[in-house]
């Protein structure tokens, strides 16, 4: 999911691959499909410890 939208012409997706398994093994904490205001604020994950959150947020839109 985290690379879904990015055409390989612009980024190709070994080089995706690799720069989120190197994301990861750096423990970096990352949650897909949660709702900001419904499944967690911000205040919330500041409260559980985190010094630091980066929101990326993805609004899909269907286009008739």
């Amino acid at each position: 999911m985290l690379a879904v939208g990015i055409p390989a012409f612009r980024l190709p997706r070994e080089i995706i691959d690799y720069d989120i398994r190197f994301i990861c093994q750096h423990h970096v904490n990352i949650q897909t499909e949660k709702a900001l205001g419904k499944d967690f604020t911000v205040d919330d994950l500041f409260q559980q410890g985190y010094k630091a959150v980066l929101l990326a947020l993805e609004l899909m839109e269907i286009r008739d």
